[in-house]
């Protein structure tokens, strides 16, 4: 992963890739590795068929084919994975197929046989408690309310008895003071100590058991499972059906069971839906999200980088100028900290707050610096961007013709240096200037752009018109030479011979110059005239 991520070749001149290690030049290069790791898992695969690491296997495997660029292979290899190992299938692989499984299962059943046991035995004994403490209270009660009753009985017989004799000593006359009796001295029966009913009835106490209850804990998803499905929804991606890409990721973002890393993956995979469906203010929110998830920084400059360019193509280009200063700031990689500068200038331009003249003498400054020597070909060729904005082509043809010169690593820069300036000559129906560059474009360009078809198309189409121009130029070079005498006319011939031989048709790797011999000029100038 490493050394794809190092031999990565991103076009800053569209939109990033989310991924850092897709653009490779030569998926070949990885090839060998692939194919090699992809026969190590298909051998522990068939070795260990009832092991718990298939399918981890059958994820190896997909994304090394994904990584060698074998899109529709590790689409079909997916497929079957999402199929044959869905826990929730009971034909599937990993629907506890395996011995060791099996075992874990039954294990499992045992001790969840005895939790439920325990709890059963907890309930009896908190039921069987509560009917014994309501039997002791009513009790206890009842023996209260006899004691009770008992004391009346003696306190009314005591009450007897002393009247009795209070009438036996009574003999003849009745007096005040025999008439007074003493009162007896009852004790009020609401003074009795009263004792507190339940505090809790039994129908309470059985809730509160009920509740106690312990909830199952979540389980932990152990399989490769939800792997699988990230990188199938990857692969819909490259292959584009977004549709399906999009209902896998949000079945995989309502999972509660998610491995961490791959819910960490999500919001980057989402991006890079809404990218190519051009949805970017979704993308945005996205991006923003996956840069929360993620501690490393050089991911982090990407995604900032990628929502710069998404904010440019959404014509805010004071929070893209934010977001291109940010990246540049967290990145330590070279050619993303200078892109994200020229980009800062771009914005500035396009935004309005510095002129052209500004911005081409910043980059001239940056062009001057020891340690851009390098890279040189990136400053002209932004240059050059800023000139066809301004609708000068010949000037942004010079600056082309630079970075053309100083290009000795990026063949797909050439390559689009070659193709805008075909494309502004035909747009201007400078056809024999266009089939020029039309032919040198087709030279350096890589089959696997889907410009070439467009590019070869046009070169040869354009290859009629540009001989009779050719030829008519030629004539009218003649018809030239012939109006001329003496020493002037055999030193302009040597001249016209001189640059006929320097301005043949470019070869790959070379700069162009314009082909103007003595004859287009004299027709431009009796044009003019």
């Amino acid at each position: 992963m490493i050394n794809m991520r190092m031999s990565n070749v991103d076009d800053y001149n569209n939109i990033l890739e989310v991924e850092d290690y897709v653009n490779q030049p030569n998926p070949k290069l990885v090839e060998a590795e692939m194919n090699k790791a992809i026969e190590k898992v298909i051998i522990v695969s068939n070795v260990h068929e009832e092991g718990d690491w298939v399918d981890d296997c059958y994820v190896l495997m997909a994304k090394a084919q994904y990584y060698k660029q074998d899109y529709e292979t590790a689409e079909t290899t997916l497929q079957y994975f999402q199929e044959a190992f869905n826990p929730k299938n009971p034909y599937g692989r990993n629907y506890y197929k395996s011995t060791l499984n099996k075992k874990k299962l039954k294990k499992l059943q045992e001790k969840q046989k005895k939790e439920e046991k325990k709890l059963r035995e907890k309930e009896k004994e908190a039921k069987a408690d509560a009917r014994e403490d309501v039997k002791k209270q009513k009790e206890k009660e009842r023996k209260e309310r006899a004691k009770q009753k008992e004391k009346e009985r003696k306190q009314r017989a005591k009450e007897r008895e002393r009247a009795r004799k209070n009438k036996s000593k009574i003999s003849g006359k009745k007096t005040t003071s025999t008439i007074k009796e003493e009162q007896p001295k009852s004790e009020p029966v609401a003074k009795e100590a009263k004792k507190q009913q339940p505090d809790k009835p039994v129908e309470e106490q059985e809730e509160i058991t009920e509740k106690k209850k312990e909830e199952p804990k979540k389980e932990k998803d152990e399989t490769a499972y939800n792997e699988g499905l990230l990188w199938l929804a990857k692969t819909y991606i490259k292959r584009q059906n977004y549709f399906t890409a999009e209902y896998l990721l949000n079945k995989l973002e309502a999972t509660p069971t998610i491995n961490k890393n791959v819910a960490k993956e999500l919001p980057s995979s989402f991006a890079s839906i809404y990218i190519k469906q051009k949805n970017y203010p979704a993308a945005i929110q996205s991006l923003e999200e996956a840069i929360r998830q993620t501690k490393d920084k050089e991911r982090k400059a990407r995604y900032l980088y990628i929502m710069g360019q998404l904010q440019e193509q959404e014509g805010n280009y004071a929070k893209a100028f934010q977001r291109y200063k940010e990246a540049s700031k967290k990145s330590k990689i070279y050619t993303m900290n200078l892109m994200a500068k020229m980009a800062m200038l771009k914005s500035e331009y396009k935004s309005g707050q510095k002129s052209k003249t500004q911005i081409l003498d910043a980059l001239q400054n940056m062009v001057k610096e020891e340690k851009n020597r390098d890279h040189n070909y990136i400053i002209y060729y932004t240059m050059a961007q800023i000139e066809l904005a301004d609708n000068q082509l010949e000037e942004a043809i010079v600056h082309f013709q630079s970075s053309l010169q100083t290009n000795n690593i990026d063949g797909k820069l050439k390559s689009d240096v070659y193709y805008i300036i075909a494309e502004a000559y035909y747009e201007k129906e400078s056809f024999y200037q266009a089939k020029l560059y039309y032919d040198s474009t087709e030279t350096v360009m890589n089959k696997t752009d889907k410009r070439y078809d467009k590019v070869a198309k046009r070169a040869k189409n354009l290859a009629d018109i540009a001989k009779n121009i050719e030829l008519i130029q030629h004539l009218d070079t003649l018809l030239y030479f012939s109006e001329l005498e003496g020493d002037v006319q055999k030193q302009a011939m040597v001249e016209y011979a001189r640059k006929k031989v320097d301005n043949k048709k470019p070869t790959k790797g070379k700069d162009l110059e314009l082909n103007i011999n003595p004859g287009i000029s004299r027709i431009n100038s009796r044009d003019r005239a």
